[in-house]
Formats: structure tokens, C-alpha cells, sequence
């Protein structure tokens, strides 16, 4: 990214505050918005609140982007100085511990928010549409759906699910 691209960027969470901050029920929510892009010098003095959404967005970032939950996980907890490690830890119990998962293979139809993608998703074409280690979440669900009726995915399609 170039300069004034990299700026562009950093300053959309104060944009979204300063949307939010006129609204009144919404008041706290912008403060805990506004300071995401905390450093390391400023990560103490930020809201509790803007640390575990900062965790949230940069966990979604790193996942979305291909990377597995696990290593993720992993890159997060070497950076303590952004991160708060006991969230981080809480963070991996959640998505990434291996007691209680199992991998399945299901069609579109039975995949469910919070199922983690164990193969890279793909369209009957090859092109590919969600990558190993993804969550699986509302908006990826209308997007296999999608894809599904206008031009076919490959199934079964391998996830790993918690153990009920």
C-alpha cells in the first residue's frame, strides 16, 4: 500500500466512531471503536472492550486471508505487546483446541456459523471461494449459497465441527 492508501485505511475505525457517536445508545460502542489501531505504546490505556475487537477483526483478517486458525493463533500470542494473551488464550480455546472437534464431510445445506473450513472451497470451475482454516459465518453462508445455485460448488465440503 502506498502512503496516503496506508492513512486511508487506519483512519476508517475513526470514521465508524464518528458515525456511531451520535447516536446515543451507541456512544460507548464508538469509544471502543475509535481507539482500534492502538500501538504498543497505547494498547494499556485502551477500553477492554477495544482489545477483544481488535483480537476479533485481526483473528478475521488473518483467517480470511488464508492463514489456518492455528497459525493465527500463533502469530497473535508473539505479538503481547498488541495483544492481550489471556484473550488470545480464551480466543484459542474457542476456535482452535483439538478436544471435542471432529472433522465432517456435509453439503452446503448443513453447514452452520462457527464450523471451520478443513479444505479449500471451491467451485465446480476451480475457483476458489473460501480457504482452509476459515470460519464459517453469516456472510461466507449467503456467499456458498449463492454460488451454489448460480454456478455449482464441489461437495461434500470438509469441516471441522465441535463435538455436541
Amino acid at each position: 500500500m502506498t502512503e496516503s492508501e496506508t492513512e486511508m485505511y487506519l483512519s476508517h475505525t475513526n470514521t465508524a466512531a464518528q458515525l456511531l457517536v451520535n447516536i446515543p445508545r451507541f456512544r460507548e460502542i464508538a469509544k471502543i471503536i475509535e481507539n482500534l489501531e492502538y500501538t504498543e505504546d497505547t494498547r494499556k490505556q485502551a477500553l477492554i472492550g477495544t482489545r477483544l475487537i481488535r483480537i476479533a477483526r485481526d483473528f478475521d483478517i488473518f483467517s480470511g486471508g488464508g492463514i489456518e486458525v492455528t497459525t493465527a493463533i500463533r502469530i497473535m500470542k508473539s505479538k503481547p505487546e498488541i495483544y492481550d494473551i489471556t484473550f488470545i488464550e480464551a480466543l484459542e480455546k474457542i476456535v482452535a483446541g483439538k478436544k471435542g472437534y471432529v472433522a465432517r464431510d456435509i453439503e452446503i445445506k448443513d453447514m452452520k456459523d462457527g464450523m471451520i473450513i478443513r479444505e479449500d472451497v471451491r467451485t465446480i470451475d476451480g475457483v476458489l471461494l473460501l480457504k482452509k482454516g476459515q470460519i464459517i459465518n453469516a456472510t461466507s453462508l449467503t456467499r456458498l449459497y449463492n454460488y451454489e445455485k448460480s454456478v455449482g460448488i464441489k461437495e461434500p465440503i470438509c469441516v471441522i465441527v465441535q463435538i455436541t
